[in-house]
């Protein structure tokens, strides 16, 4: 027969201290490890077409990494080849800066794809950044789906 001793409120008390204490070394482990995110919350405010290409506009946050360049992309047939663009604006929504690295925190960006009489039927957005833990990050920022913009309900999505 097994006999279990009666548990004292010195014992709870040092079971209670265990406890948390593995548990915030788990959580200061496993946000030592997590990977760092550049940026994050992409959201596409706006597409307008142009002569010679379209104009892209978006929201994000920017995360405590530093940026290092991007490439735009158009996709067509299943197929990816550059396309030049140009910073139309790139702003902070805090008011901070007005170059291409940001601060963390919320940031609005705006260029000009220049596509000519190829429209592609999405336009690729990747970046390139440095982040603490991980080193460098080539990550996707956005995909724009062409015809779901220009041509398309661009009120129905953006609500």
């Amino acid at each position: 027969m097994i006999h279990k001793k009666k548990k004292t409120l010195k014992s709870y008390i040092t079971d209670i201290v265990v406890m948390g204490t593995v548990s915030l070394l788990v959580f200061g482990f496993m946000s030592f490890i997590r990977p760092v995110s550049p940026f994050s919350d992409v959201k596409i405010v706006g597409v307008a077409e142009t002569r010679g290409g379209m104009i892209v506009s978006a929201t994000f946050v920017e995360g405590p990494c530093a940026f290092r360049a991007m490439s735009v992309y158009g996709e067509k047939d299943g197929s990816q080849s550059a396309v030049d663009w140009v910073a139309a604006d790139w702003v902070s929504l805090d008011g901070k800066s007005s170059t291409y690295d940001k601060t963390t925190g919320k940031q609005h960006l705006v260029i000009k794809v220049y596509t000519f009489d190829n429209k592609p039927e999405a336009v690729v957005l990747m970046t390139h950044y440095d982040c603490p833990k991980t080193g460098h990050v080539y990550k996707e920022f956005a995909r724009v789906v062409v015809n779901e913009y220009i041509g398309g309900d661009l009120l129905k999505r953006l609500q």
